[in-house]
């Protein structure tokens, strides 16, 4: 959503990165990343929506409201724009003004389904107010209309993880895999809780086939890293920490895991450089401080 024939090209790649890191769950670093991304490019629509996106999606939709309504501002033909500003005035009940905003997207784009069935239920809310649902109710009801949308399956699946059901919320995962086989956080989800069980082989599988749809994001190959340093390959998990770096050479997870690994398998002085360079990037980082204290050689 930007008339910028010579840097389009750069501005399309921030935004595949920063969506590709909204893909793995990695909601704090595409805030950063969008962040980063509008210091060269301020304006940019879709950098804009998607920040605003990653705001509400960490519980913070008032601040959503500034980059959205720049967004809609700026392209307001921008149907997404305005679908992410009614979620943001949604979370904070503003129901009124919420319906506006996704009438209008429904507007620019008919075929919005979400859109379309949200504005219904707030409508249903502003004619009876006792009624108002949260905005998660919403996701939860678009499955009794499509059993197979996975968004709404992995919403089902963390519900039964709080009740502790870790085994429903497995099932849930993998209908929502089925359902969208390049549905990465569903993967991720679905490596964490086989994690939580000690099924580190299964946990393996799931992160890989995040890595696999999601090669430039560093989250998923921090996970296949993690799974393989409990399973004891070291060596391929040094290589995926490796991987998770070339994604993105600042990954603090990335960093201090690599110099753990590397102090696992006795190679110390490419561990400190690890830790180093975790407080080069992160100076206040005290876990890498510390580590660097216990490397009887290292002298600050």
């Amino acid at each position: 959503m930007r008339d910028d024939s010579d840097g389009n090209s750069t501005v399309k790649a921030d935004f595949e990165r920063a969506a590709a890191l909204m893909r793995t769950g990695d909601v704090p670093a595409v805030e950063t990343a969008c962040r980063d991304a509008l210091e060269r490019f301020p304006g940019d629509g879709n950098l804009l929506c998607l920040l605003g996106a990653a705001l509400i999606r960490q519980r913070r939709p008032g601040e959503a409201e500034e980059p959205l309504r720049e967004a809609t501002e700026r392209f307001p033909e921008f149907g997404k724009a305005h679908e992410e500003l009614g979620n943001a005035l949604l979370a904070q009940n503003r129901l009124a003004d919420a319906a506006a905003c996704l009438e209008r997207s429904v507007e620019l784009d008919p075929g919005n389904d979400h859109a379309r069935f949200k504005l219904e239920k707030i409508h249903a809310a502003l004619r009876e107010p006792a009624s108002v649902h949260e905005h998660g109710v919403f996701d939860l009801e678009v499955l009794e209309r499509n059993p197979s949308d996975p968004h709404a399956l992995r919403l089902m699946a963390q519900e039964a993880q709080r009740q502790g059901d870790s085994g429903e919320a497995i099932v849930l995962l993998k209908k929502a895999v089925a359902a969208d086989a390049e549905f990465v956080i569903g993967w991720l989800d679905l490596g964490e809780l086989h994690a939580d069980r000690g099924d580190y082989n299964d946990a393996l599988e799931a992160a890989r086939r995040a890595a696999d749809l999601e090669p430039r994001a560093p989250l998923p190959q921090l996970r296949v890293a993690e799974y393989l340093s409990q399973l004891g390959r070291h060596d391929e998990a040094i290589a995926a920490y490796r991987a998770g770096l070339s994604a993105n050479s600042g990954n603090r997870d990335c960093l201090i895991g690599l110099g753990h690994m590397l102090r696992t398998v006795g190679r110390h002085d490419e561990a400190v450089r690890a830790y180093r360079e975790t407080i080069e990037r992160h100076p206040s980082d005290a876990e890498a401080y510390w580590s660097l204290a216990n490397m009887k050689s290292v002298r600050f």
